[in-house]
């Protein structure tokens, strides 16, 4: 029985929300398996609820992170060729926001396996990363320089632990699964000066939904932030907005610098984004479940023999509910990563496979990595197999 709370007002600016996307039954993701070896997964009744107050969304049920994040949650930034492009885009918006400066301390929470740290330490002395998915394996992960804690960022004494206040505080795709974005952000601000800069990248929600990627909602992801519920949060905490981007290619993501207010009017006017309203977001999601039954059809009309996916992305079992499939009539799942050749699901009856001299000529190709689309038909398209399938229009 998974242990969850059940949160009924905005986690941004306290106003009331309201359910507009039901999920019953919505399984866990981010865990691979030996082949073969199916856990019984438990599943969980969730909803997508939204604040018209701040455009702010957010999961109706926390699941518990212990019973999330360890070890064994299977994302790694270093292992994911488009997470990785992620960090660099990430690490380029750092170097314009601070093009010369020599760092002396910087944290990031959130670290992952440490891609991003280092890449900061050619500029930086001393570097902390923070990540309760570490935890027991810290010294795998530390360097001259770099030191690594396998916690939440809530329990670590930061200054102690870095010599003394951070210069730049960054984190990416973290503040999304937080259950309390806004206490982290506190805790934070407590240990910066003035002139600590924050550098924070989470999913987009106005991205989110002019994509249409409604198989972006999972359980890990308790937080989905507009750029107004954004800067709602970060003003209304004492800061002011350096700058912000968008990254449309991973995740449709929103980046933003910040750092403390040195004026006293926190005020702001409200950005009022039309699309971000529940009519708008039930259209959008009457579209994305049309297209999710289309491609349902086609798997089942396809013939056992010639179909496969390609990119075994971790988010395969939330494709999979919004298709009600669970990919037992596909060969295999390709990936060009050899790490997961023989791997399964922990909650899907399909095997990976790396394609090595495989003949596609005759191969029925379903598009399984969302998020990697554009490189893998790129690929496909010099491999010259029979079909390629994507299930989503939008790339």
């Amino acid at each position: 029985m998974l242990k969850f709370k059940t949160i009924d007002w905005c986690c941004v600016c306290d106003g009331p929300v309201e359910e507009i996307i039901n999920l019953p039954k919505l399984p866990l993701t981010g865990v691979y398996s030996n082949i073969g070896e199916i856990i019984d997964f438990p599943k969980l009744d969730q909803s997508l609820m939204l604040c018209s107050t701040c455009s702010h969304a957010q999961l109706k049920h926390i699941i518990d992170p212990t019973e999330l994040y360890g070890y064994n949650y299977g994302f790694r930034t270093s292992s994911s060729e488009t997470a990785t492009r992620s960090v660099l885009y990430f690490y380029d918006f750092i170097s314009r926001t601070l093009p010369e400066n020599r760092l002396s301390r910087v944290l990031e929470f959130g670290c992952n396996d440490a891609v991003l740290l280092k890449l900061l330490a050619k500029r930086s002395d001393r570097l902390l990363g923070v990540d309760p998915i570490l935890k027991g394996r810290e010294r795998e992960f530390e360097q001259d320089g770099i030191s690594v804690i396998g916690a939440l960022v809530e329990d670590v004494d930061i200054c102690e632990k870095l010599g003394g206040r951070p210069d730049l505080i960054v984190c990416q795709h973290t503040l999304e699964h937080l259950e309390d974005p806004r206490k982290t952000l506190e805790k934070l601000l407590q240990v910066a000066t003035q002139e600590t800069v924050f550098v924070f990248e989470f999913p987009s929600l106005d991205l989110l939904l002019a994509q249409r990627r409604f198989d972006r909602i999972f359980h890990q992801h308790t937080q989905y932030f507009s750029l107004e519920s954004a800067i709602r949060l970060i003003r209304n905490s004492g800061c002011e907005i350096i700058q912000h981007t968008f990254n449309h290619l991973y995740w449709g993501s929103l980046i933003i610098s910040f750092k403390k207010c040195s004026v006293g009017n926190l005020h702001f006017d409200l950005l009022s984004n039309k699309d971000i309203a529940p009519n708008k977001i039930n259209v959008g999601y009457g579209v994305y479940k049309s297209e999710m039954k289309i491609a349902s059809d086609f798997i089942s009309s396809t013939e056992k023999h010639n179909l496969y996916g390609y990119g075994a992305a971790l988010m395969l079992p939330i494709l999979g509910y919004h298709l009600e499939n669970n990919f037992s009539s596909f060969n295999s799942i390709f990936d060009d990563d050899e790490n997961k050749d023989g791997l399964g699901y922990a909650n899907l009856p399909v095997k990976i496979a790396h394609p090595r001299e495989f003949d596609f000529t005759e191969a029925t190709i379903f598009l399984t990595a969302l998020d990697n689309r554009r490189s893998i038909i790129r690929k496909l398209y010099n491999l010259s197999p029979r079909l390629i399938f994507n299930p989503l229009s939008m790339i």
